[in-house]
């Protein structure tokens, strides 16, 4: 099993950050307030959705295993067999997917589908699918343009 955590972008980085912060000093107003047993659900909603904030932020990953990659964002995962994943390209689709940068990966599988991912090292993402015995996709050329995040 091999880890990768994503690339995050720095305006994704501010923009979920400033949210969880407004979200929660949102929260914290609403208690405040005299009529705070009224404003108990939009609380509780605020709450949740400043956690989801951070939650993704913090555990978006991507991890490769024998037989499937594992996908993580917060509370969402997908496992994707390695035998079904048809291509692999770069993209920058802006579409909502579990990556936090616009320098993604696109894993194409099944009938029709893609999953948009964007981990810190891709090219070492696309190593680690090569050495898996299953792994029989085509690598697009424009994955060579990706680079690793400087740490």
């Amino acid at each position: 099993m091999e880890h990768f955590p994503s690339k995050v972008d720095t305006w994704l980085r501010v923009v979920l950050s400033l949210s969880a912060v407004l979200c929660f000093a949102t929260a914290i107003w609403y208690l405040r307030l005299p009529e705070a047993e009224q404003m108990t659900w939009p609380t509780v909603t605020l709450l949740l959705a400043g956690g989801l904030c951070l939650w993704i932020m913090t555990t978006t990953y991507y991890r490769v295993y024998e037989d499937f990659v594992l996908i993580r964002s917060g509370p969402f995962r997908w496992r994707l067999r390695i035998s079904s994943i048809g291509y692999v390209r770069a993209s920058r689709n802006p579409i909502a997917s579990p990556a936090l940068s616009m320098e993604r990966i696109a894993l194409g599988y099944g009938n029709q589908r893609a999953i948009l991912i964007s981990p810190l090292d891709p090219l070492l993402f696309v190593e680690a699918l090569r050495r898996c015995e299953s792994f029989r996709a085509e690598i697009d050329p424009s994955i060579a343009a990706l680079k690793a995040k400087a740490i």
